[in-house]
Formats: C-alpha cells, structure tokens, sequence
C-alpha cells in the first residue's frame, strides 16, 4: 500500500514535470518562427522555418529562371516573404490564387490566407473589389497550381497532414505544419560564405508579377 509520503512526492515531481513543460512552450510559442533561406544538405537553396522544434526544410529551390531570378534570388525573396506575412499574421493557411493579364492569359500564384475555404488575402482593394493580392510566389505558365503548391511544400493530398481541397482548392493550415513538420537532423548551410539571417521584408508584390485586372 503507497504510504502518504510517496504520494506527496508523486504529486510534486508530476507538477513540476507539468509546469516545466508548459514554461517550455510558452518560450517556444513566444519566439514564434523564424524563416530564412540556406543552403541544404546537397548544396541547394533552401527556405527554411526555425521553430522551437529546430529548423525545417520548406522549400527547394532548384530552377533557373530568367532575369537574373536564380535558385538563390528567389530562395531569399520567398523567405522574406513568409516572415513578413508571418509577423503580420496573415499566414494561417497557403493556397492559390490567379489573376489575368491584359492579354487575358491567367496568371497562376500561390498565396496566403487567413481561412480555409477563403481567398487570397488582399493587398489594395477598390471598394468591394481586390486590385492586388499578396503574392507569396508566381508559378510558370502551364503549371498546375494545386499541384505545384503541394510539391514546393512536399505533401500529398490524402495523406494525414495539414493539407485540404475545398472547392477544387487546395489549401494548407500552416499551423498545423509548423506543429507537424520534422526538422532537418544537418545544419543548413550560409549562403555566399555569409551568416543566414532574416531581414526585414522590403520585397513589393511587383517583384515577382505586374499588375493587371484581378478575378477572384
């Protein structure tokens, strides 16, 4: 028969076990995320995610565009942008958007949102019509939007994980992501022989597509 002492000391390492880790998220959760964009295991720009979980490979970045947009160019200009949405709360889910150009041709991009089920968040809008909407990035002509979404971030629809179709259109809880995603066991890497770190966002939707008549 357990005597009262032995139930005493149960009960207070059992609490001080509870209260360690709730400390320990609260400074998890306080941190928040940090994105930044390294070189991974193979030498390959990458967007990564810093956590209190460790760092996360989001994306790799491995096509050569035109227009100086190389690997590593738009590896830092995505990571910006996920921490300036990020920092603004406006990263709940990632979905996908498009807009049409003057010559009617559809513009494909992916793009934050605030609710599954809901669009695109809205940079400038007219009244009740968007104008400009943030862009996390602009995909080729002919890509599939929801298939390109779920290869940059590496998931499967079907699969369990934080990835949705409502609507035809897919849609990723990021936080769930964040709480789900397993981290790199390798160090990234710097760029240019330089320290990653994460700038302050000064990157304009113009970067990466021009602006022309909008459809939801």
């Amino acid at each position: 028969m357990l005597n009262g002492k032995f139930l005493t000391r149960f009960f207070l390492v059992s609490l001080m076990a509870i209260t360690s880790s709730l400390t320990i998220n609260k400074i998890a959760s306080a941190e928040g995320v940090k994105f930044f964009c390294a070189n991974n295991d193979k030498g390959q720009p990458s967007s990564f995610a810093s956590s209190g979980v460790g760092d996360i490979a989001m994306i790799n970045w491995q096509t050569e565009l035109g227009g100086g947009f190389t690997p590593q160019k738009r590896c830092e200009m995505v990571s910006e942008k996920f921490q300036n949405f990020y920092d603004r709360g406006i990263l709940h889910f990632l979905t996908t958007g498009y807009i049409l150009s003057k010559s009617g041709n559809s513009i494909n991009f992916i793009c934050p949102a605030t609710s599954e089920g809901g669009g695109c968040v809205c940079l400038k809008s007219n009244n009740s019509n968007c104008e400009e909407y943030e862009i996390l990035y602009t995909l080729k002509p002919g890509d599939n939007p929801s298939s390109k979404l779920q290869q940059l971030m590496d998931l499967r629809l079907g699969a369990s994980g934080p990835i949705n179709e409502t609507n035809k259109r897919i849609y990723i809880d990021m936080n769930q992501y964040f709480r789900e995603a397993i981290p790199v066991t390798y160090i990234p890497q710097p760029l240019n022989n330089q320290t990653p770190e994460v700038r302050p966002s000064s990157i304009n939707n113009r970067d990466l597509f021009f602006n022309s008549n909008v459809n939801k």
